[in-house]
């Protein structure tokens, strides 16, 4: 095969922000903590180590949602177990739960938690890196979700379920599987793709599980571990994040000063709610929003809750409250032992708007690392592409794979 990388400023993709921050542009050192290198991590451990740890409570966890995988995938079992160890940490992905997977950046970011985990193993081998995938189980945008495009043609999963994404049942998948699998059926790996695929849907109840089971399919044998949040042990250990939210609502005041100062030389990739939690209960996720007799009320619903009550909610069931993209980094840094965190140029957008968030709620701030990209085109595709006289840098991601044999 032949393989064309490209720096990210030739691919006419990136945004200003993006391309300023992998070159390390003055304009936005205030907004980040560490420099993406791996020449960083010893003083991002050091870093880390100054915060708190839950360890024990989060390996109790992980233990429970991984135990089914633990005789297949010993790895994943030494993994979750090494967290209990003072010397391991965490490097995170995260993305939505797509059926079947969704766009393949998905698996690029997996790969480069993975990469990036055994590249810090072996230049600090003192240390255990574990690779981590944040199942995002608690977004509620259906429509964003239940379809893939493949081969020009848009398959749906039609569901009419509402709610934290993961909740949802598959036993209405089978009609979506059937017509994914009859077009991988003439494909090299479609058969073992397929039954990945039957496997994951068919032998679990819930997509959150199912897409457990999918991506252990694939990277089990590397040792991901892969986190369900929507967990009321893992809430209780951001409850007092959550409490303050509902009572002092200081989040939205600090993100828009940060935004404020970004906003001079970059576009917003977010911008924050009054409240950054949404209310969740099966079949229900909607936002939070409080009034002039400081009473709180779930939007689209008749649910409105006294002031005493909601916050005696976060004592109680926990569960019932899910951080919005404001608060999940927050949720996600305050529970894991974690380093780095591996996103799109989207994703860490708005990770570039939290740092003053992190600093006031004294939470680790991690290293922000671009994904990997690709696209793969066939060497005939690739032939007929620059016979018509365009460069192969225009189709190209940060690496073009072109297959010899088609």
């Amino acid at each position: 095969m032949k393989v064309l990388q490209l720096p990210l400023s030739e691919i006419g993709f990136y945004s200003k922000l993006m391309l300023d921050y992998t070159e390390g542009h003055p304009d936005l050192v205030p907004f980040y903590k560490h420099v993406p290198h791996l020449h960083s991590f010893p003083d991002v451990i050091e870093n880390r180590n100054q915060f708190p740890f839950y360890r024990d409570e989060l390996v109790t966890v992980l233990s429970a949602q991984h135990h089914a995988y633990f005789e297949k995938f010993p790895l994943v079992k030494s993994n979750v177990v090494s967290i209990l160890n003072a010397n391991t940490f965490t490097v995170t992905t995260g993305h939505q739960l797509c059926i079947a997977g969704g766009p393949s950046y998905f698996i690029y970011k997996i790969i480069s938690t993975i990469k990036l985990s055994q590249e810090l193993k072996a230049k600090y081998p003192q240390y255990n890196f574990v690779p981590v995938y944040w199942m995002a189980t608690e977004d509620h945008d259906i429509e964003e979700i239940n379809h893939v495009h493949l081969y020009g043609k848009k398959l749906i999963w039609d569901t009419k379920e509402q709610g934290a994404s993961g909740r949802l049942k598959t036993d209405s998948t089978t009609k979506f599987l059937e017509e994914l699998i009859d077009l991988f059926k003439n494909e090299a790996y479609g058969n073992e793709v397929a039954i990945l695929l039957n496997e994951a849907y068919a032998n679990h109840s819930t997509f959150a599980e199912a897409t457990r089971s999918f991506v252990l399919s694939l990277f089990g044998e590397q040792g991901l571990v892969v986190v369900d949040a929507d967990s009321a042990p893992l809430k209780k250990l951001f409850s007092s994040i959550i409490r303050d939210e509902l009572d002092e609502q200081a989040s939205s005041s600090i993100v828009e000063k940060t935004s404020a100062r970004l906003e001079k030389n970059y576009k917003i990739q977010v911008n924050p709610r009054e409240i950054n939690l949404f209310y969740l209960d099966d079949q229900l996720r909607e936002r939070i929003v409080s009034d002039e007799h400081h009473q709180y009320k779930v939007l689209r619903t008749d649910l409105t809750f006294r002031r005493e009550f909601m916050l005696d909610l976060v004592d109680k069931q926990v569960e019932r409250f899910s951080p919005n993209v404001i608060l999940r980094p927050l949720y996600q840094e305050k529970i894991l032992p974690n380093l780095a965190y591996i996103g799109g140029p989207g994703e860490l957008a708005y990770w570039l708007q939290l740092k003053d968030l992190f600093e006031h709620y004294s939470v680790s701030y991690p290293v922000l690392v671009p994904r990997n990209n690709a696209v793969i085109v066939p060497s005939k595709a690739l032939d007929k592409f620059t016979k018509l006289g365009f460069s192969e840098k225009i189709c190209s991601g940060i690496s073009m794979i072109s297959f010899e044999n088609g």
